[in-house]
């Protein structure tokens, strides 16, 4: 064999080496490429995973926090409906049995009105407690301390003075109502 036949032989074969190379190159790279694909689609399958987790938990926060908002407006409908009465029963003259056992106080923190109420809720609670608080200090001031304590020789007049915290709680009863 010549020089020549020699140098084309020797040129087949790097030209078939480099091609080997080159075809063994580009399968690695559509391996690599196959492989970021599949990570690509099980990331995104995680992210959506991960979101309908989200959403979930969300959800279930939202509910358990209507639930809470829900019980805080049962307990103060009840203490509000419990005075209302309490106070419609002292008149004409005052029942003692049914203003010691009505609540003497909301139960509530400003925190838990806050979170729990709405804004027109939060004023008529206020405004029906403050209307409350103020008919048993000037008539009842010993109640807190579970004393039937009635101030004034004329229970007649305590009796017919409960018209404002009655309105308030009236008003606090339809507004929780609602």
């Amino acid at each position: 064999m010549e020089t020549s036949e020699w140098i084309a032989v020797i040129g087949v074969v790097v030209t078939g080496f480099f091609s080997y190379k080159v075809w063994r190159a580009t399968k690695e790279s559509a391996n690599a490429a196959s492989a970021s694909a599949n990570a690509a689609i099980e990331s995104a399958n995680a992210a959506k995973a991960s979101n309908e987790l989200s959403r979930l938990l969300l959800e279930q926060s939202v509910n358990k926090e209507r639930a809470v908002k829900k019980q805080y407006r049962y307990k103060a409908l009840q203490d509000a409906r419990k005075v209302y009465i309490s106070l419609v029963n002292q008149n004409p003259k005052v029942n003692y049995e049914w203003i010691m056992s009505a609540p003497k106080e909301t139960g509530f923190s400003l925190e838990e009105i806050a979170t729990y109420f709405s804004d027109d809720e939060a004023v008529q609670l206020h405004k029906a407690w403050e209307s409350y608080k103020r008919y048993l200090d000037k008539h009842w001031p010993d109640i807190n301390q579970g004393k039937w304590g009635f101030s004034g020789n004329d229970d007649v007049i305590a009796a017919t003075e409960t018209d404002a915290p009655i309105q308030e709680f009236h008003l606090l009863i339809g507004v929780l109502e609602k």
